[in-house]
């Protein structure tokens, strides 16, 4: 049985004993190796600049920076044992590095609980595809581990010089997300369905075809989730989301937008209780960093890979279907109605007139395209996108419910029949 490890932010204390580890030889070499000038390597950052470094400086580098993720490796018996980093490519890979400082607790199974607890991490939160390591030829150990995980060999590369001028040779060794997940599922466990998305314009009824979907294949209906996990992600309120999200759904919003962007202040406030009194000088601290598009947009793959990446799901809404892990195979839905059909809906709803309740429906559609085209580039109406094309003015949502889950049943062969099948044929219903 390995041993339990807990993966922690990094200390200045933890920085401190990194520098001391890496001034051993052996401890060095055993992952990072030297660089030809014959200093310890390690990645990211040096420690021994880091020890004293600014509090602006130290929070750049471990919890601000977006393409990097470093964490302290402790245990409850020992304490600080070693680090780990994971370096993203911004391409769906993720370069981990790992060092076990404490010798005597070396083949004890601590690496292993740390490689496996961080590829746990960043292929259910993060929108990793493949991850790698490179490893010295001479550090036996390591490679094993990581063979034992699943991870394989492709080739190898100088990567430092000793000091008595022999090379030190380093092995590439990569696994990817659907390996990963074959090798750690149960040989008696039941093949997982695809993931359902669910998308449609306001007042087609998309949000109550998702949870029927999701009742009727018993896994879980997923919405708000998204947002929540969004904003752990980006460190954001719903607030902050929102607003930028408004700032996309009319022309006006996208005139303001406009003009207000070369200030870096659009979307960036929340409308909390601190807006509700005046601020004195000392509370002021100038304009929060902006929430920019691409911030928005690469949280959002990321939040919604960290919903898909762990469970069966159906999700609705938030461009889900545009940012489906492209390893795990997906359904992606689109629900449609008539603007006359949606007109008839609002008027029985809120007893409007036809004028009225037209332009309601018009007002709402446009808002909903508005903020697609803007945020991810595309026309959401664009049915050619979607796997099936669900028409509601005719279907109740049970029906459209029972299209849906037969079509993502379909996709799902029985149990030990290896990769899932393909579900290839457009369908429109």
């Amino acid at each position: 049985m390995l041993p339990n490890v807990q993966l922690q932010s990094v200390s200045r204390d933890d920085v401190k004993r990194i520098a001391e580890w890496l001034a051993v030889e052996d401890v060095a070499e055993r992952w990072f190796g030297h660089y030809e000038c014959g200093d310890p390597v390690h990645r990211g950052y040096e420690p021994a600049l880091m020890i004293d470094a600014s509090d602006a400086d130290w929070n750049r580098l471990f919890r601000d920076d977006r393409q990097r993720l470093i964490y302290s490796v402790h245990t409850e018996e020992h304490g600080h044992i070693g680090e780990v980093q994971a370096l993203f490519d911004g391409e769906g890979n993720a370069e981990l590095s790992l060092l076990i400082g404490r010798k005597d607790l070396w083949r004890h199974g601590y690496g292993a609980s740390t490689a496996m607890q961080l590829l746990d991490r960043l292929f259910s939160d993060y929108p990793v595809q493949r991850a790698w390591v490179s490893i010295p030829e001479g550090n036996t150990p390591a490679l094993r581990l990581f063979a034992k995980l699943g991870f394989v060999s492709w080739n190898g590369r100088k990567r430092c010089t000793r000091p008595d001028g022999s090379p030190i040779r380093s092995k590439y060794l990569g696994l990817g997300v659907a390996d990963y997940r074959s090798r750690t599922m149960s040989p008696n466990a039941k093949p997982p369905l695809p993931l359902v998305t669910v998308t449609g314009a306001p007042g087609s009824g998309s949000e109550r075809v998702a949870h029927a979907v999701s009742r009727l294949l018993q896994v879980e209906a997923v919405d708000a989730e998204i947002t929540r996990a969004l904003c752990r992600v980006l460190g954001r309120s719903v607030g902050e989301l929102e607003s930028l999200e408004s700032s996309y759904r009319s022309i006006w919003a996208k005139f303001i937008r406009a003009m207000s962007g070369p200030l870096e202040r659009y979307g960036t406030f929340d409308a909390s209780a601190e807006w509700s009194g005046a601020l004195s000088m000392d509370q002021y601290v100038g304009p929060p960093e902006c929430l920019t598009r691409e911030e928005y947009v690469n949280g959002l793959r990321a939040a919604i890979a960290s919903v898909a990446a762990d469970r069966d799901a159906v999700i609705h809404g938030h461009g889900s279907h545009l940012f489906a892990p492209k390893a795990r195979q997906a359904l992606h839905v689109f629900t449609r109605k008539t603007h006359q059909h949606r007109v008839l809906d609002v008027q029985e709803a809120d007893g409007t007139d036809l004028k009225t309740a037209s332009a309601i429906v018009r007002k709402e559609e446009r808002k909903f395209v508005a903020v697609h085209q803007g945020l991810f580039g595309i026309d959401p109406m664009d049915q050619t996108q979607y796997d099936i094309c669900v028409s509601m003015d005719h279907l109740s949502v049970d029906a459209a419910a029972q299209l849906v889950a037969g079509a993502a049943r379909s996709m799902t062969p029985p149990s030990g029949t290896g990769a899932l099948g393909r579900y290839a044929s457009r369908v429109t219903a």
